[in-house]
């Protein structure tokens, strides 16, 4: 299934010949009714239920892919919390397989000295809930998502799920009209 003719049209191009292929249009609404998520591991509850628990404005940016977002979120979170210093932040970037995106994020955060810790090097042990916790992780956003206050979607990036949920959203400007989520 395709969303779009000219998707359909494009495939065919390339392979050659007619396909069985179906228009459908953009299925991620489907995501609208769904506010079902997966909790990964013991530590991710445990760190859903702390946030919840703290109280604490929680920004969940997720999605986030190019440096010049990282340095937005990063630097509108660190002005943010010089008015509200118990205000929380989620950063999931959304290639967290990139060894030069997690170093760059690493930089960028160790330069701000707000204390920060990425997920996968958080121990089992004793937790204390992180300023900022780096979701270096894939598969978590939904459930984290669920759990904010405020989100930001990175750029040509799915809104749909934080929409489930009923969160305030913010977005970039000049989003690609071709990308799926342009629509949305």
């Amino acid at each position: 299934t395709v969303q779009t003719d000219e998707v359909k049209c494009e495939i065919e191009k390339v392979i050659g010949i007619r396909s069985n292929i179906h228009v459908t249009g953009n299925m991620k609404f489907d995501a609208l009714e769904d506010t079902s998520f997966v909790i990964k591991d013991e530590l991710s509850r445990d760190l859903l239920t702390q946030y919840q628990e703290s109280q604490s404005p929680i920004l969940v940016a997720g999605c986030v892919s190019q440096f010049s977002e990282y340095d937005l979120v990063i630097d509108a979170y660190a002005q943010a919390r010089e008015q509200q210093p118990n205000f929380k932040l989620v950063l999931a970037p959304r290639h967290p397989e990139n060894d030069e995106h997690m170093s760059y994020i690493r930089k960028k955060l160790t330069k701000t000295t707000i204390p920060f810790q990425f997920k996968t090097e958080l121990g089992a042990k004793e937790l204390e809930l992180p300023e900022v916790l780096v979701l270096n992780t894939v598969g978590e956003l939904k459930a984290f998502y669920s759990i904010a206050n405020h989100c930001y979607v990175g750029k040509n990036h799915n809104i749909l799920e934080p929409l489930a949920f009923g969160k305030a959203i913010a977005v970039l400007d000049q989003w690609e009209t071709s990308y799926p989520s342009y629509p949305v």
